[in-house]
């Protein structure tokens, strides 16, 4: 280990967002805790794996990485494994990576072990089971009393971070994975793909779930159809029940992962569609960065969250459950070609700040 580095160990389940950590590291959850291997942090990621499959290890970019299968055994095999770990690595830091049950045990661990305390959220986990307020409180108490604090916007730092000193917490917003995602030619994506060569596209991709407010894009294109017939409607991702897809909109269900560049810069514009409240006003849509990336124009539903992450592009927003606004935009940009949108966040530069972070904490 280098001079001033650290011994770091991180809790996380193994799909978060249905991706497998072990076999595809994506996002946040693969490239902070390599950011802070490569600044010679020595880094233990163990994932909760709730799959019946065999424990595993791996090196991932200077990173160990080990699952461990709780199927039928619950929390307490994993738990056991981390203190294991505590006891054996002596970590300066333990931290809690991918949803609410790892913070609530990366501080129980962590006032165990004398260790440092990390906290990072890229959404208000509360949202997502909202009768869970025992563990939601639990969640909350975790986050006030972390060493670090890393959220992914700054609509999660004013929920969890009331009253911290803001020296230790950090907006560390979400980043497209290097170096897919890029601007490319449209045309051969297309045919890549199978999609039509010749007709504009408009792509919406991510839980195909009522919640996200679909029933305004599908209005909005039937509207946009008025003066352009042509336009077509692309989905993509996990499809739950009770959302009826048009019938002529392009299913093409859940890609792979090398597949959605290719997607971005297929399209002609890329909606993200939301509602204001408990969920989408903390949710900061990867996918949105991930088209500006590509450089394909982009339009969103304005909740707090998506007016941050478009501050300098708000003519891209527009009203949620209005229909009309967002057909007029659909018919604003779905010709824009090209789109600079400036500097994006990287993971490199995020992960100089974490390092920076931990380092001047750890004194």
């Amino acid at each position: 280990m280098v001079k001033g580095a650290v011994k770091l160990l991180l809790l996380a389940k193994r799909r978060p967002q249905n991706r497998d950590l072990l076999e595809r590291p994506f996002g946040r959850f693969h490239h902070l805790p390599a950011e802070l291997a490569r600044h010679g942090h020595r880094v233990t990621v163990l994932l909760a794996s709730y799959a019946n499959e065999p424990d595993a290890c791996a090196e991932r970019d200077g990173v160990t990485v080990r699952s461990i299968s709780v199927r039928g055994a619950g929390a307490a095999r994993y738990l056991a494994q981390a203190r294991r770990l505590a006891r054996s690595e002596r970590p300066d830091w333990i931290g809690g990576l991918s949803d609410t049950w790892y913070a609530v045990l990366a501080a129980q661990l962590a006032r165990r072990a004398g260790a440092r305390l990390w906290v990072d959220a890229y959404d208000n986990y509360a949202s997502y089971i909202p009768w869970a307020w025992p563990l939601h409180a639990a969640w909350r108490r975790a986050a006030a009393r972390a060493d670090l604090l890393t959220v992914a916007g700054p609509t999660l730092l004013e929920l969890l971070g009331h009253g911290r000193d803001p020296a230790t917490s950090l907006v560390l917003p979400m980043a497209p994975d290097p170096p897919a995602f890029r601007p490319g030619p449209g045309v051969s994506a297309r045919q890549k793909l199978g999609l039509p060569v010749a007709v504009p596209l408009i792509f919406f991709g991510g839980g195909v779930h009522r919640s996200r407010d679909l029933e305004t894009l599908f209005q909005a294109v039937e509207i946009a159809r008025r003066t352009r017939p042509e336009l077509r409607l692309v989905l993509s991702g996990r499809r739950f029940s009770g959302v009826d897809i048009p019938s002529d909109a392009i299913w093409l269900g859940y890609l792979a992962d090398a597949d959605m560049p290719a997607l971005y810069q297929a399209v002609d514009l890329v909606a993200v569609m939301n509602r204001p409240g408990a969920f989408g006003d903390y949710s900061y849509p990867i996918k949105l960065y991930e088209a500006m990336a590509c450089g394909r124009p982009v339009v969103a539903s304005r909740t707090a969250s998506t007016a941050w992450v478009l501050r300098d592009h708000s003519h891209r927003l527009v009203p949620p459950e209005d229909p009309q606004a967002l057909a007029q935009a659909i018919g604003r940009f779905i010709d824009e070609g090209q789109v600079d949108y400036g500097e994006l966040p990287q993971w490199e530069q995020e992960g100089v700040r974490l390092a920076t972070a931990l380092q001047t904490i750890q004194g």
